[in-house]
């Protein structure tokens, strides 16, 4: 009941009694028996804990539903955060994989909700991953701000944070920098351009004509190309290839 949430490894309960750890495994096997919750391989809770682990994730997924959220389902990462306070971060992690195997929870890809909601993100996420997608094929080069798009949507920004690194894992949106994103769309059609100067050495100033974006775009945009090979660079020049 001392260990709470954080559980209680063989470690800890050694140095908590004075006793050695074999002692205090053979100790922990019989806690087990007894009804102890097994959070992972090493680590035991009480059912109180495990009680109070399940109030916490409630209270977050509730918290995101007022908070507008498009999606019973939340990033794996933020459900860490929320329940993770006051432990380690892998203890969090065996108590989502504890709650899963329960079916107290559901895991698709990396999102959590609870469980039963297994088709939500598909059904409930779908209108604002699309708005939010049209936004960025509308804005070009321009990257629109999460906070301007929270606010056309009458969302958190963190919800369409968590929409636009869904929308890049599933190749929708293309991340140039670590400070730019834009639409796959807008980058083939930059791609497009490159055909009539296939085979010709071209300096920066020369791309920057060709695709007509300043330099702060173009660097980035280059070094994708670079690496899905359209173009190949030698010192000062590119070839488009």
């Amino acid at each position: 009941e001392e260990a709470g949430p954080r559980g209680l490894t063989a470690p800890y309960l050694a140095a908590r009694l004075g006793v050695t750890e074999a002692s205090a495994d053979a100790l922990r096997g019989r806690l087990r028996e007894g009804g102890a919750v097994a959070v992972s391989q090493g680590v035991l809770a009480s059912r109180a804990a495990k009680t109070a682990i399940e109030d916490r994730l409630a209270a977050f997924f509730a918290a995101r539903k007022a908070q507008g959220a498009p999606s019973a389902f939340a990033p794996r990462a933020e459900a860490l955060a929320a329940l993770g306070k006051g432990f380690p971060h892998h203890v969090a992690e065996s108590w989502l994989v504890h709650l899963t195997a329960a079916k107290v929870l559901t895991a698709k890809d990396d999102l959590v909700g609870p469980h039963g909601t297994a088709e939500a993100p598909a059904n409930e996420a779908s209108s604002f991953a699309s708005r939010i997608a049209e936004a960025y094929r509308l804005a070009g080069f321009e990257e629109p701000r999460a906070f301007e798009l929270a606010k056309a949507l009458a969302a958190k920004t963190q919800v369409v944070e968590g929409l636009v690194g869904h929308l890049l894992k599933s190749g929708v949106l293309v991340r140039l920098s670590p400070d730019l994103v834009v639409h796959k769309e807008t980058v083939d059609a930059a791609a497009a351009k490159l055909a009539s100067a296939k085979g010709r050495p071209l300096r920066v100033g020369d791309f920057r004509d060709l695709l007509g974006l300043t330099r702060k775009t173009l660097i980035p945009l280059l070094e994708h190309f670079d690496a899905r090979k359209l173009t190949r660079r030698n010192g000062d020049f590119r070839e488009v290839v």
